[in-house]
């Protein structure tokens, strides 16, 4: 394996109601990353991190899981973790240990019991944290609905930075609200393309509210959206990092992970704005019982 440095590390931890493609998704962040050759699935017992008896009989995760992928010179360490309310101790141990969150968001299930609990350890921990709406290909997935249900359950600060191209069977790419551009898988390869037409009205839109929410984390720049409705390319750039990370912005991301349509923008979206073990909230701990620190 290859060394890696401190900066170069993300560690985050999938967490989410039961069933909703968690370790689907980690299956195919492995996958994406050559980690291994095939596609592992849960349902056919062949997962890389459901692997005890108990779980293939179940299908379903236990106990948190560990793998980890490098991608674009960076090591991202994965900690897949149970769904199930009896094993949800293991799922908020994992959040303790992670630098950030990925809360999984089923495309046709929308926020749960499950998904309120796993956010509050989130929100507790003060962990930069992206919702991610897998089954976006799957019969009356809604985009559209389970992001007002994010907004409505979970926290008025999450907005979409990719939109999903094409629907339920027809979904076959996302647009990135930031680059300002389209991701396509073809043939297995992700392809940056352009934007459809069809589209503009609704990426405009989109990128507004993106634009409004970047501007609401920084005084500077909500003073100048202010006067001049509109920031700029690189001033969207440099806020949208501070807002993830100082949790005053939830970005919103989707992917089919059984298609793997999505998931390396994904792993682009970790490397690039989830913090590093350097930028970690700090424990705090208690000497003679009193002293912080």
């Amino acid at each position: 394996m290859n060394k890696f440095e401190t900066k170069d590390i993300r560690t985050i931890a999938l967490a989410g109601q039961r069933g909703v493609g968690k370790t689907s998704l980690a299956e195919a962040f492995l996958f994406q990353g050559k980690m291994n050759t095939r596609l592992g699935s849960v349902d056919d017992e062949t997962s890389t991190f459901d692997f005890e008896p108990e779980e293939q009989k179940r299908h379903s995760t236990v106990g948190t899981a560990v793998g980890y992928v490098p991608w674009k010179d960076c090591k991202v360490n994965i900690l897949d973790t149970p769904g199930a309310s009896d094993f949800l101790t293991e799922t908020r141990l994992a959040i303790e240990v992670s630098d950030s969150t990925l809360i999984v968001v089923g495309a046709t299930d929308g926020v749960q019991v499950g998904t309120e609990k796993v956010w509050k350890f989130a929100e507790e921990k003060k962990l930069p944290t992206a919702i991610v709406i897998t089954g976006m290909d799957k019969e009356r997935a809604n985009f559209t609905e389970q992001v007002n249900d994010v907004k409505e359950n979970l926290t008025a600060a999450a907005v979409p930075v990719h939109l999903p191209i094409g629907k339920e069977a027809a979904f076959k790419g996302v647009v990135d609200l930031l680059g300002n551009c389209a991701y396509m898988l073809e043939e297995g390869i992700c392809t940056k393309s352009d934007i459809p037409a069809d589209m503009a009205d609704e990426v405009a839109d989109a990128r507004e509210a993106l634009t409004e929410k970047i501007a609401e984390s920084d005084d500077a720049l909500l003073n100048k959206y202010l006067e001049e409705f509109e920031l700029s390319d690189e001033e969207m750039a440099q806020g949208f990092p501070k807002a993830v990370k100082g949790g005053t912005l939830v970005p919103i991301l989707c992917t089919s992970a059984r298609r793997l349509i999505g998931v390396d923008t994904i792993l682009d979206f970790i490397v690039e704005y989830f913090p590093s073990p350097l930028e970690a909230v700090p424990f705090t701990a208690t000497v003679d019982g009193e002293e912080k620190v």
